[in-house]
């Protein structure tokens, strides 16, 4: 009995373990993907300036546009952000069931992570990049794009 306890305890932290890793690596890929649509989004504006320029496309739409990319910066910003909050949650659950199996094996587990810790953890830095990176750009948008294309 202790035998199929002892392997099934392995197993559960062997699972957890890579539960933590998958995680880590979701948020990167996150972090990739707001990357490539913030990029996209910019290159939205600035081919919408230059169309502008040339005369192909009207003011009222370009405005209508820039509003809309400023908007879709924001919902990509606030998505990201999002899917970086839950998977730092799941990681804090997966934690908690990380020490509980530490607490069985060795009768005392490390000490549960608390949001104080958050200055220590990465994913804090990567969203306050987000917010300054989408916050910078919505502002620039509509305060300094929709003014230019206006006159």
């Amino acid at each position: 009995m202790t035998d199929r306890r002892d392997q099934f305890l392995i197993e559960r932290y062997k699972f957890i373990l890579e539960q933590k890793r998958q995680l880590n690596a979701n948020t990167f890929k996150v972090v990739a993907i707001f990357q490539a649509l913030s990029l996209a989004i910019i290159g939205a504006v600035v081919a919408l300036v230059t169309q502008l320029g040339e005369g192909k496309v009207d003011v009222h739409l370009a405005v209508y546009a820039a509003r809309f990319c400023a908007g879709l910066m924001a919902a990509v910003g606030v998505f990201a952000a999002l899917v970086i909050v839950s998977g730092l949650s799941a990681w804090i659950n997966y934690r908690a069931d990380e020490a509980q199996v530490e607490a069985e094996v060795f009768g005392s587990a490390r000490a549960q992570p608390s949001w104080r810790d958050a200055p220590k953890w990465y994913e804090t830095y990567i969203l306050l990049a987000i917010f300054a990176f989408t916050v910078t750009v919505v502002i620039a948008v509509l305060f300094v794009v929709v003014p230019y294309i206006r006159t």
